[in-house]
């Protein structure tokens, strides 16, 4: 590598630009990944001020279950049952929810027996749990 640098004029000048180029992209790391840093502490403070809790369902739903929701702060929440493949097939609750404990009571008989997901969606959250339905 010596040698080079001592030969000819075209190496010591690719040798320079490699270097300045390397140096450039270090520094522009350093920029995103403590902006990544600083921007991720303020998404997480702003994440753990709006949270909703899926309280536990039943293992089977029968006839009319009760699905129950807690939001610590207002905000939209959809409960919406799936298919096996993630297909829409019946929007369950669809508004804004106020601070405190839901409860959203869903008619199971309405549909056919078979395994289903059941989908919370917030701004924030994706809630996604499997259920079981025998009528």
């Amino acid at each position: 590598m010596f040698s080079l640098w001592e030969e000819s004029q075209f190496w010591r000048i690719l040798i320079n630009c490699i270097g300045a180029i390397s140096i450039v992209i270090g520094v522009w790391l350093i920029v995103k990944i403590l902006r990544s840093f600083i921007l991720g502490k303020n998404q997480k403070k702003n994440l753990q001020k709006q949270y909703v809790v899926l309280k536990q369902l039943p293992s089977v739903f029968k006839d009319i279950v009760q699905i129950a929701f807690e939001v610590n702060n207002p905000q939209e929440v959809k409960i919406s049952i799936l298919d096996q493949s993630e297909n829409l097939i019946t929007l369950v609750y669809d508004e804004l929810s106020d601070h405190g404990l839901h409860v959203e009571n869903f008619d199971s008989k309405k549909m056919k027996d078979g395994n289903y997901h059941l989908e919370l969606i917030t701004p924030n959250q994706r809630i996604l749990r499997k259920i079981v339905i025998k009528n």
